[in-house]
């Protein structure tokens, strides 16, 4: 055990929430139509998710992994499509709604080639199968190594339904915010936010809709007023550039959705608390550029591994690493 600890060349730990500041740094360097590609893959998970008939929690959480492999690999340095189903692999693993992989593959392909006749049980299918197969098992485990083997996941879904409850809201209400929570998984603001208060924002945003007035937030929520406003304004910008992309868009007419982006930022402005773009020094690595620097390392040194903790491992980690950084000294003569 000793000698394998000597071989660890790169310490991760699971980081589920990124500060906006981050975030902004990795996209700083982004070409802008990333965006548009981004919502293409978005628009390739729900279709499979249909047609594999996984539920909202599996495809959710899919693009919400697919942002995230976004933010650390460019558009241009992998397969868009690929990357989007194993994406959706991870998701039905970790949602305990897994699929035979033979079943996701057959139904990508399927998706892929539109109109082709291809049997199930063939010998051509197997090849065809076979030749997406290494590919997006390679993505799978690129997924899998970026969230750091953590599966700990929390759906704003559920805090909507339970709020909702709470604050004696109709079912069409309702209705409404479980599909402004389900777009929210097209933003960035689901790593940048806790879901809890996604669920929060997607009310508000309904009531907006439906010209409600604004409930009153128990503090038992958790919801603080600045953080709520920073999901709404992430949510409506999602509807002011990409309206054709989302479920409420199909729902509400663009002047509509315009006029509530307008009201919002007025609002936002009299309020003595705008929205100030974060200050991003352009000469500072990103964390994008470190996990790929962590990642040539590894390649390079042959005998290395990478080892993945969990926040909650982090203080027994700090204690360890302490003791063989001491020994390490000791063994040198430095001490």
């Amino acid at each position: 055990m000793a000698e394998n600890e000597n071989h660890v060349l790169s310490i991760r730990m699971s980081h589920p929430y990124y500060s906006e500041k981050e975030i902004s740094r990795i996209l700083s360097t982004r070409d802008p139509k990333e965006n548009n590609l981004r919502m293409q893959a978005f628009a390739w998970i729900s279709t499979l998710s249909k047609t594999l008939k996984f539920p909202v929690r599996t495809s959710g959480l899919a693009m919400l992994l697919y942002s995230r492999f976004q933010l650390f690999f460019p558009v241009n340095e992998i397969p868009l499509l690929e990357c989007a189903t194993a994406c959706l692999v991870v998701a039905s693993k970790i949602e305990d709604t897994a699929k035979k992989f033979r079943d996701i593959l057959l139904a990508h392909y399927l998706q892929k080639h539109p109109g082709s006749e291809v049997d199930a049980h063939s010998q051509v299918c197997y090849k065809l199968i076979e030749e997406n197969k290494k590919r997006i098992l390679g993505l799978e485990r690129m997924t899998l190594e970026l969230i750091c083997f953590d599966f700990r996941v929390r759906h704003p879904h559920n805090y909507m339904v339970k709020f909702a409850k709470s604050l004696k809201f109709s079912s069409s209400t309702a209705s409404i915010a479980w599909n402004v929570c389900t777009d929210a998984y097209k933003t960035y603001t689901m790593l940048k936010y806790p879901a809890h208060i996604v669920a929060v924002a997607s009310i508000s945003i309904a009531c907006k809709l439906q010209q409600l007035p604004q409930p009153i937030i128990p503090r038992s929520f958790f919801a603080p007023p600045a953080l709520t406003e920073a999901v709404i304004a992430d949510i409506l910008d999602l509807y002011m550039h990409y309206q054709p992309h989302t479920c409420i868009g199909n729902m509400y007419t663009t002047e509509k959705l315009l006029g509530l982006c307008v009201d919002f930022q007025r609002a936002q402005k009299n309020s003595g608390r705008p929205q100030k773009p974060p200050q991003i020094d352009p000469h500072s690595s990103s964390l994008a550029d470190e996990y790929r620097e962590s990642n040539k390392r590894l390649q390079e040194s042959k005998e290395s591994c990478a080892r993945f903790i969990l926040d909650c491992d982090r203080k027994y980690f700090n204690t360890e690493f302490e003791k063989r950084m001491l020994e390490e000294r000791r063994n040198k003569g430095t001490v």
